[in-house]
């Protein structure tokens, strides 16, 4: 492999037919921003000919902070915004998000809140929390709760972008696109649940979790099969209180379910007061 300082460049690498080798390419930036780059590549095919190829390297330059892959805690404040989600993180202790906070995934990347732990992402009405990702094709893997009790709280948080495939190892990783609630109560108020995609539950998949929603808006999710573009529940009586559900979808991808184009419950006993549902369509 070849390593050089920054700066540098790499004269010549000889390889043999067949043979490969590596190359680090550093990236320095000078202010926050996108870049874009090419990376020439000079050399003789097996006909003696000299030919060129180009690839095409991003970076981007950040002012905020960067979060590595691993346990988190602490608080997260404004000044210190936007955080930059290098890898899966999960909750260790407490973690508290104060309002106005942005938090980008720089990646298919997931917030875990488990046993033990307590997570408080507040925003207020006039300065949300906003969760996102920064590439929105690749997207991210939503906020988990797993075994972490009826402490947590999502208040005036925006979160969207989210994007779960089939997947043959965790039910997590494929199901409740911007939330996923297993044995867990997260209070969940003034939230905006948008722009989601799951195999089930495109906005929320919940599974023996009795949450409460309140005042929050779930639109334009979808759920590529086994139902709730915007809500799925299984086992679990959760109670949703002067929210709005709407323009949300599920799909009938892999040919096994198309069910609850805004809602979709089983073993479940969901209480709705003063809930909006519109333009949702299971097809």
């Amino acid at each position: 492999a070849y390593n050089s300082e920054p700066g540098s460049t790499v004269d010549s690498i000889i390889l043999l037919p067949w043979s490969s080798d590596s190359l680090d390419v550093y990236f320095s930036p000078f202010s926050a921003m996108d870049y874009q780059r090419f990376i020439e590549i000079k050399y003789f095919n097996s006909d003696g000919f000299k030919e060129i190829e180009y690839i095409q390297v991003y970076g981007r330059g950040v002012d905020g902070t960067l979060v590595q892959e691993g346990p988190v805690s602490g608080t997260w404040v404004a000044e210190n915004e936007p955080y930059y989600i290098m890898g899966d993180v999960s909750v260790t202790g407490s973690l508290e998000i104060d309002a106005g906070v942005h938090v980008e995934f720089i990646g298919p990347f997931s917030l875990t809140v488990g046993a033990s732990s307590l997570f408080k992402a507040i925003g207020s009405e006039l300065d949300s929390i906003n969760f996102y990702p920064f590439d929105i094709s690749e997207g991210w893997r939503g906020i988990r709760f797993i075994n972490s009790g009826d402490d947590d709280l999502l208040r005036y948080c925006s979160i969207q972008g989210c994007k779960k495939l089939k997947s043959a190892d965790f039910e997590q990783d494929e199901n409740g696109g911007a939330i996923y609630s297993s044995d867990s109560n997260p209070l969940i108020q003034h939230c905006r649940i948008s722009n989601n995609f799951a195999i089930a539950g495109g906005g929320i998949f919940l599974t023996n979790s009795h949450s409460n929603i309140e005042n929050s808006t779930i639109v334009t999710n979808r759920a590529m099969s086994n139902g709730g573009g915007g809500i799925s529940c299984y086992n679990s009586n959760p109670y949703l209180f002067r929210s709005i559900i709407a323009n949300n979808r599920s799909l009938n991808f892999f040919a096994d379910g198309d069910n609850g184009g805004g809602v979709f419950c089983w073993s479940s006993s969901p209480r709705l007061l003063n809930v909006t549902l519109a333009g949702n369509v299971a097809d």
